[in-house]
């Protein structure tokens, strides 16, 4: 019981240590939104999968525009997709912000991107982008044919797409296989068994895009803001940690490295790797989910 408690010491020893580390990396906001001007239009780019790292960066960068009273916020999208609670989250804090948002698709908007570009007030795209798929999968990419799941989805980006008067069919026949539609705009029929994805002429003929722009800069000469001062807003490096560290494999491993580390260095005499090895993987976890909103100052100093 003694030896127990003296690994205890040791273990825990580490751990103050592990918090200092972390308060000096941890996501700081390089540019003081108040100091910023007035009117800015901002460009946030979401270029990751959809997982809890993007959901914590954009509501940083979203904050960010709102206390500088953006005049635009510029969302430049190329994604395949990801989580869907993820995107849900992600969905709402769009709609939910002060500020006008424009989706810019400059490379795809797949799956669970397309759900958080129909959620923007504008959706501008590139030539030879692309809009859709979005089809439930499983981890293995797999098509998930749950009624329930693929119905509920189903409703989530029919009532993405009548936010702003888009064509909710459309946004259904991007989940279900099942459904037939005809787009008299394109005089084309979508047969059951397909899955809709939509070029950016196609988008823009339908109304899932607005206008068609070859770059940032044209999109925000489209809404009259040439003349504003642009701000790009880019990850930090602790978020840039954050995201590798909360994807699902990443977290899963670390947990597994965290308890094993700890438990064979109770069961042994010494100390040594395995302990050092459990309390940096328990670190690294609890770290990326600090700086993805998941976890409090508590949970580095447990």
């Amino acid at each position: 019981m003694v030896r127990v408690r003296k690994k205890l010491a040791l273990i825990l020893g580490f751990m103050p240590l592990l918090a200092a580390l972390f308060m000096t990396i941890l996501p700081l906001n390089t540019a003081n939104a108040e100091s910023r001007m007035a009117g800015s239009v901002y460009v946030i780019p979401v270029k990751m999968t959809v997982e809890s790292g993007l959901a914590s960066f954009l509501d940083r960068a979203l904050t960010e525009a709102e206390e500088a009273k953006a005049s635009l916020v510029v969302l430049d999208f190329d994604t395949p997709g990801g989580r869907l609670d993820t995107a849900e989250q992600i969905g709402m804090r769009i709609r939910e912000t002060t500020v006008p948002t424009v989706a810019f698709v400059s490379g795809k908007a797949a799956s669970a991107g397309a759900y958080l570009a129909l959620n923007a007030g504008d959706i501008a795209m590139a030539p030879a982008t692309t809009i859709g798929a979005a089809m439930i999968v499983d981890q293995n990419g797999n098509a998930v044919d749950n009624p329930k799941y693929v119905s509920f989805w189903s409703q989530e980006m029919a009532g993405a797409a009548e936010l702003n008067g888009r064509n909710s069919d459309i946004a259904v026949k991007m989940v279900d296989p099942s459904r037939e539609l005809t787009l008299p705009e394109l005089g084309e029929t979508y047969k059951a068994g397909t899955i809709l994805s939509l070029s950016a002429e196609k988008a823009l003929k339908v109304g899932y895009a607005d206008t068609i722009a070859k770059s940032v800069d044209e999109v925000i000469a489209w809404k009259g803001l040439q003349d504003r001062p642009v701000i790009e807003v880019k990850l930090t490096l602790a978020e840039h940690v954050s995201e590798f560290l909360t994807s699902p494999a990443v977290t899963t491993i670390l947990l597994i490295l965290g308890i094993a580390g700890v438990a064979i260095e109770l069961l042994v005499p010494g100390f040594g790797v395995p302990g050092i090895v459990g309390v940096i993987a328990f670190g690294l976890y609890f770290f990326g989910q600090y700086v993805a909103g998941f976890a409090g100052m508590e949970a580095v100093v447990l």
